[in-house]
């Protein structure tokens, strides 16, 4: 057989060409090109006419501009001898001509647009037989047509000729060479089913594919189905035929076929007997067709003719196509009326180098092509969204795809979509955009197909009806553009709405009507994360659901209702019944929306921002309960609205602004049961009328509204009352308060906790005896509780008396007859309680569900003995009860649906055992702070598969930890405080993916400090701190929301890794203790959550990174490393800083004066360094500090006298210590009784207590170095400038720091005396001024310094006698003085007297030593500037002469000076002798 080209070229028959939904018929006028087809219709008998109508044809098309004109020497030969058909070119010769090349007079691209429309015009409107004799390349000896693969590609997928190539078209003309041949592999799919391997196609195969490729994709099933007559599965040949006609009566090639008679054309056999039959059914025709095998073989037509259109862009075989090619396939479906417009867009892609240098794959071809097989729905989508948003953006689009297709899109594929659709090229795609868009997508052109005969309803419905109702389509399709609009950016909350082939019926959140098979409920509620952006849908999109009774699109993040310009669209859903807009972010403009919904029953609009008039909820007429709490509403509807509600029974106005008067105004709502108005502002008092008008009442919420206390006396008028809230309120009162309450005796739930009542509890409480809840917690209720009140209250299932302050109570005992008791919580709180002792014998006919008796105290020192008996426990708390005995291993074995059990703070003694059996209900143990001891149950994992919070700290536990691998749940796990050895099991590391706390602290475990793989995607906080781990630091990195890290007190190595960066949300970094080394990692500046930062103690060297300035840092521990270099720039955005502690490095450079910017620093110690310079001003402005240590540095200069501007007050935390709560935004809810009408507080453990971590710091005080921490810390202060240079006097202002506990200024140079002033440190306890050169006397005010316990002024020149020894001075020793040898007094042994003589004495000749000194000072002074000058003239003779020189004229002048002198005195003396 002769071997096949492959051919790669488009797709998709059906789906893949356009048909329009909404075009002309296809039996519109025929163009001028459509002559053959006149010739063959009208006159099939005379072969002169119709060569004569293809000669003029062929004239109009070139005298028209239609075709293409040559004006070469064989011009005229071109015409005569032209041709119409593949087949007969394949007669004439193939070689490409030679000579002279062709001159045509219309550009390339132009030829290939007319070329394109002349070919796809056949397709749509010729009869098949001509359809198969123009694109078929093939006749036998015999003179029978036939196809290759790569023509029928060609007949059924309109495509262009490669823009890589230099053809025009795709049929042939006389002188070009034949475009048949695609470099490709032969199409192995075809050769499946050839049975004579010729690899060639008949006319009869030709019409049996076209009839296949006229079913859609989305159909396989229901056309099997249509073929499946007998409904068993499968189908035999008799079957098939029947339906393949039935199918030919509807496609439109196959009704007009007829069996390849036409003139010139020749077929062997009828189309009745397709070659693929034997392919189905066998040569005997007897096999059956599984539908497994019919759909496969009708993916492989599809793919192939995918595969073969990609392959004929692919003109290079590059393996891609380029960006103008893949835009021509795409637009190569449009209908006639757009193409023009598209193809222009098209060859604009060469002007953008962006884009035209891309290439697209195969991969992303095929799902371009997957995309256009399920046009429908996303289609729909498109335009929906386009209707609601008016703008498509290209994220949109892929979002689009992904949501409603479930096909991925490439960022090329989408450009390329864009810039061919996108118009005004603004990035978006406008509504009128998106109709270009929409009708290239919706219109398949089926070209000879299926939605030629889809778009007639009649035969649509006589094929489909039994299978699906086009009603039911359309809901799914709607279904699916919602899921798109919901799920954004994923679909994760919506798995099952895949696409449009299944039935919605069996979707996730939809339930359907059993009869008409139509959408009756719909639950999108919870469908987006709380971080997703706000969600905006048009109410019209619910408009296809016309059955719909419940609609709940509650906590979506639901921002509007309206399109896209602002406008509310009302709701069409004449049935919806109950709507859920709860948990939202609607404003009051979305009631517009619900004002046509008549037949709406409930309606929930609760946690949104609803503010403003609610006049138009006035229009639902049969509204029956109406939620609209946790809002920000102040006024309720108007008396006239409150008429058309006349049905309302139940009404949430929970947590608004509402008065009181609103309340009062609720009376006309005469059917009223349920009012719910807790977190209002209800102040003031209601008359009895106005209650009175609500008598019909039964439920009655007032929690939290401050309502006055006189509701108390007028509330008995309500006698329909079954359940009362008064929770929260700040009521006072004694027993007689609770008079009016005990006439209601329908009360059934009564909640009074959080108030002011006090005293006994009124006895008239137990008339009360259709009670089922009753708390009277958090109150300040005493005295001793009588067991008579309760013995009525023979219906109470909830009993909480906790935080009070009774004396007594009862014996448990006196509840064994309550049968239907479930909750007893008594939380003492203040170990005062003292129960009665108990009877061994009682067997309680009650079981209870929870049990607190926390914070009590037990007479007999052991668990209650009547829990025995229990078996249904789901909570069991009984902390801080000193509770002596061993673990209750029988409590969980008896209560095997036992969720949270709490034996923390007692002295259990004994083994942690488990029972055998696995518990799978327990989600929460804590038995920390007990006496328990061996080693923890190996089988834990097993035991308590759903473990959620597990707490061992602060026993004897020992032996390794045991294996929790498999712990899926668990989300808190402390062991710390115990005795583990061995190191982390790997099954941990990678077994609790939901692992968020993990604290090992303080054991004795060693090795490796983390399993090198691990996978703990969910961990928080690790804290391993106080072992003997050692080695490197180990990647982490997966636990990507690290919060905290705390690896103190090891022996951990290396240097700190870089990963460590990349912890965005990581808060605290404990690693002080270890044996780190090298610098920190630049990558740290990343570290933007960071809050503290401990790296003390380690071996780090290096500069700090001028980047590592985390705008949250707190606390930073640097001390005792090797950091280098000067502060430059780090910190400079930690505007939070509270504490810098960078003691002992080898720091360098002056103190920066942006110092001054950490407004809120509390401890600043920058002891042991080099740092210069003087003590910059920009510190008198850290109003906050109150430890400041610059000790042992080289600092100079005077000490700021405006020291005394800064406070250093006590009073305030700054920052002394952070609160870290282990389940602040974490946790789990364990059993809680569910009342049936109002809201009970209960305890959760939610509730656990808070853990602190407490900043610390290292401050030397009283000649010894202490670590100050907690509130040790947050109640000192001090000053320490200590060794260093300054000099001057100290400033007097200093005296002012009235606050300052220690103040030391010793080894530095200071003079002068010291100031009086220092009587004002009225809190100091150590003054230091050591080792100075001070002179003066002691002032003897300091006495009045009453705290001061260390005092020296030790190594200074000071005189005169020492302070008074009284007070505080008469506890100092000798040592406090020494090295002042003026100094006297008793306590030196030195007369005051004497020792000011000998200060005389030794003045005075300290006067005459003076003298001395100075004479041999001058004279070797003398000396030394003699030979230097002499020596400079020695050397230097030209200073030698000029020197000389003045000399000599000062010699001369002398000399002239003296003889002038001596003569005049000479005439003197002879003048006076005369």
């Amino acid at each position: 057989m002769p071997s096949l080209t492959p051919l790669k070229r488009s797709p998709l028959s059906i789906h893949r060409l356009h048909v329009r939904l909404f075009s002309q018929p296809v039996d519109s006028p025929p163009s001028s090109l459509t002559l053959f087809e006149i010739s063959h219709s009208n006159h099939p008998k005379n072969p002169n006419f119709t060569y004569f109508l293809k000669w003029v044809s062929g004239i109009t098309f070139v005298g028209s501009g239609l075709g293409y004109l040559y004006y070469s020497d064989s011009a005229f030969d071109s015409l005569k001898n032209s041709f119409s058909s593949f087949a007969e070119w394949s007669k004439a010769t193939k070689e490409p001509m030679t000579g002279k090349n062709p001159k045509f007079l219309f550009g390339e691209a132009y030829r290939r647009k007319i070329f394109f429309n002349y070919e796809k015009r056949i397709r749509m409107r010729s009869p098949p037989e001509k359809v198969f004799e123009y694109f078929a390349s093939f006749r036998t000896p015999e003179g029978e047509i036939l196809m290759r693969p790569a023509d029928f590609m060609r007949a059924v997928v309109p495509v262009f000729p490669p823009s890589e190539s230099h053809l025009v078209r795709d049929g042939y003309l006389r002188g070009e060479r034949s475009p048949g041949e695609l470099r490709c592999d032969p199409s192995e799919f075809f050769m499946f089913f050839d049975m004579n391997n010729d690899g060639l196609i008949s006319f009869k195969e030709y019409i049996f594919c076209v009839t296949l490729l006229s079913i859609p994709e989305t159909s396989f099933l229901v056309a099997f189905k249509m073929f499946d007559i007998n409904n068993n599965g499968e189908i035999d040949k008799e079957e098939f035929k029947k339906v393949m006609a039935l199918m030919r009566a509807h496609n439109r090639q196959g009704a007009l076929h007829r069996d390849g008679l036409r003139f010139g054309f020749r077929t062997v056999g009828s189309v009745e007997n397709g070659g693929l039959l034997e392919h189905f059914f066998g040569k005997d025709g007897k096999a059956k067709l599984q539908h497994e095998k019919f759909f496969q073989f009708m993916r492989d037509l599809h793919d192939e003719l995918l595969k073969l259109e990609f392959a004929h862009y692919d003109y290079k075989l590059r393996g891609s196509i380029s960006a103008k090619d893949f835009a021509l396939s795409m637009v190569a479906s449009a209908d006639l009326s757009n193409l023009n417009r598209l193809l222009d867009r098209v060859d604009g892609l060469n002007k953008q180098s962006s884009l035209s240098d891309i290439r697209i794959t195969f991969e992303e071809f095929k799902s371009f092509a997957e995309l256009r097989r399920r046009l429908r729905p996303f289609a729909l989508a498109l335009s929906s969204y386009g209707k609601v948003n008016g703008l498509l953006t290209k994220t949109d689009f892929q979002r689009a795809a992904s949501n409603v297709c479930g096909i991925s899109l490439s960022k090329c594929v989408v450009e390329i979509i864009f810039h061919v659709f996108d118009m005004n090229d603004d990035g978006n795609l406008s509504s009128e955009e998106l109709e270009i868009h929409r009708c290239y997508l919706v219109v398949v052109e089926d070209v000879q197909s299926f939605i030629d005969w889809y778009n007639q309803p009649l035969e649509v419905a006589s094929f489909f009806a039994a299978v699906e109702p086009s009603h039911l389509y359309e809901e799914r399709i709607a279904l699916l553009v919602l899921k798109a609009a919901f799920c954004s950016p994923d679909c994760s909350s919506l798995p099952s709405w895949e696409d449009e082939e299944s039935d919605c019926c069996g979707w996730e959140r939809v339930e359907c009507s059993n009869t008409t098979g139509r959408v009756l409920k719909l639950f999108l509620n919870n469908t987006r994360e709380s971080s997703q952006e706000y969600l905006y849908i048009n109410a019209s999109l619910f408009s296809p659901f016309v059955e719909l009774k419940i609609l709940n699109l509650s906590t979506n993040m639901l921002a509007t209702l309206g399109d896209d310009e602002g406008s509310e669209r009302p709701f069409k859903l004449n049935n919806l019944e109950l709507l859920d807009l709860s948990s939202n972010t609607l404003d009051i403009s979305m009631l517009a929306s619900l004002t046509e919904l008549s037949s709406l029953k409930s309606l929930s609009l609760g946690t949104n921002i609803l503010e403003g008039s609610i006049q138009e909820l006035a229009a639902l007429h049969n509204l029956e309960e109406l939620d609209l709490s946790n809002n920000l509403l102040e006024s309720f509807i108007t008396t006239k609205g409150l008429k058309s509600l006349r049905k309302l029974r139940v009404l949430h106005l929970e947590t608004n602004g509402f008065n009181i008067s609103t309340l009062k105004s609720l009376g006309r709502l005469s059917l009223l049961k349920e009012l719910y108005l807790g977190g209002n502002k209800l102040e003031g008092s209601v008359t009895l009328r106005e209650l009175n008008n609500l008598r019909n009442l039964e439920v009655l919420d007032l929690s939290s509204t401050n309502i006055s206390s006189s509701i108390l006396q007028i509330v008995e008028v309500m006698t329909s009352l079954k359940a009362l809230s008064l929770r929260s309120n700040g009521i006072n009162g004694s027993q007689t308060a609770l008079q009016g309450l005990c006439k209601l005796r329908n009360l059934q739930e009564l909640d009074l906790s959080d108030n002011g009542f006090e005293g006994s509890v009124s006895p008239c409480l137990g008339n009360l005896t259709s009670l089922r809840a009753l708390d009277l917690s958090k109150n300040r209720f005493s005295g001793n509780l009588d067991s008579s009140l309760f013995a009525g209250l023979m219906k109470l299932e909830f009993l909480s008396l906790s935080h009070n302050v009774f004396q007594t109570f009862p014996p448990i005992s006196s509840f064994a007859k309550h049968s239907k008791l479930e909750v007893l919580d008594l939380i003492c709180g203040n170990n005062t309680l003292l129960l009665e002792s108990e009877d061994q014998t009682w067997v309680p006919s009650f079981q209870l569900k929870v049990f607190r008796l926390s914070s009590c105290i037990l007479k007999t020192g052991s668990i209650p003995s009547f829990l025995h008996h229990q078996h249904d426990l789901r909570v069991v708390d009984l902390s801080n009860s000193s509770l002596e005995e061993d673990f209750p291993t029988w409590l969980m074995k008896n209560n095997t649906r036992l969720e949270e059990l709490n034996l923390k703070n007692n002295s259990l003694t004994g083994y942690f055992h488990l029972p055998y059996r696995p518990h799978i209900f327990t989600s929460a143990i804590d038995i920390s702070n007990n006496l328990l001891q061996g080693q923890m149950p190996s089988n834990i994992s097993v035991s308590l598969p759903n473990l959620m919070f597990l707490n061992v700290s602060r026993n004897s536990f020992e032996g390794s930890i045991p294996s929790f691998g498999g712990m899926r749940k668990l989300l808190f796990l402390d062991l710390s405080n115990n005795l583990f050895t061995g190191g982390i099991p790997e099954d941990l590391a990678m077994g609790c993916p939901s692992l968020e706390y993990l604290i090992l602290s303080k054991n004795d475990l060693h090795g490796q400090m983390f399993p090198r793989v691990s996978n703990l995607p969910s961990l928080r906080h690790l804290e391993l701190d106080d072992n003997h781990f050692s080695g490197k630091i180990p990647d982490l990195s997966n636990s990507s929301g690290l919060e905290r890290l705390d690896v103190s007190h090891n022996s951990i190595s290396g240097k700190l890794p870089g990963w460590i960066g990349n912890m965005s949300n990581l808060a605290a970094l404990v690693m002080p203790n270890n044996s780190l080394e090298g610098p920190i990692p630049v990558e740290f500046c990343s570290l933007d959550a960071l809050e503290l930062l401990d790296l003390s103690n380690n071996s780090l060297s290096g500069s700090l990174p001028s980047c590592f300035s985390p705008s949250s840092l707190i606390h930073v521990h640097l001390q005792e490393n090797h950091l280098t270099g000067p502060l430059t720039k780090a910190f400079t955005r930690s505007m939070h800083l509270a504490t810098l502690d960078i003691r002992n490095n080898n720091l360098s450079g002056g103190i920066p004066d942006w110092i001054s910017m950490f407004s809120g620093l509390s401890i600043l110690l920058l002891k042991g360094n080099h740092f210069q310079g003087k003590i910059p001003y920009q510190l008198c402005q850290l109003s906050k500090i109150t430890i400041l240590d610059l000790s042992y540095n080289s600092l100079s200069g005077h000490i700021p006298s405006c020291l005394n501007k800064i406070r250093f007050r006590t009073g305030f935390r700054s920052g002394k210590f952070s609160i870290i709560s282990y389940f602040q935004s974490s946790g789990f809810s364990s059993y809680l009784y569910h009342s049936q009408h109002i809201e009970l507080s209960q305890v959760n453990v939610n509730s656990y207590p808070i853990a602190y971590d407490k900043a610390m710091a290292e401050f030397t005080t009283k000649n010894r170095t202490d670590f100050y921490k907690g509130n040790f810390l947050y109640s000192m202060t001090g000053i320490d400038l200590s060794s260093n240079k300054l000099t001057g006097a100290i400033p007097p202002e200093i005296g002012n720091l009235s606050q300052v506990h220690a103040l030391n200024l010793s080894h530095n140079i200071l003079t002068g005396p010291i100031p009086a002033a220092f009587s004002g440190l009225k809190s100091i306890e150590s003054l230091d001024l050591s080792y100075n050169n001070l002179t003066g006397t002691i002032p003897g005010e300091l006495t009045e310094l009453t705290n001061l316990a260390v005092f020296s002024v030790a190594y200074n020149n000071l005189s005169g006698k020492i302070p008074e020894m009284t007070a505080q001075f008469g506890t100092f020793l000798e040592n406090s003085y020494v090295g002042n040898p003026y100094l006297c007094g008793s306590l030196l042994r030195k007369n005051c007297s004497r020792a000011e003589e000998e200060a005389e004495i030794e003045e005075g000749e300290k006067g005459l030593t003076d003298r001395d000194i100075f004479y041999v000072c001058f004279g070797a002074s003398y000396v030394v500037v003699l030979l230097g000058v002499a020596a400079v003239l020695y050397i230097n003779g030209g200073w030698r002469k000029k020197w000389f020189h003045v000399i000599d004229v000062v010699a001369s002048r002398i000399r002239w000076s003296t003889l002038l002198l001596y003569g005049w005195t000479r005439d003197s003396q002879h003048t006076r002798g005369s």
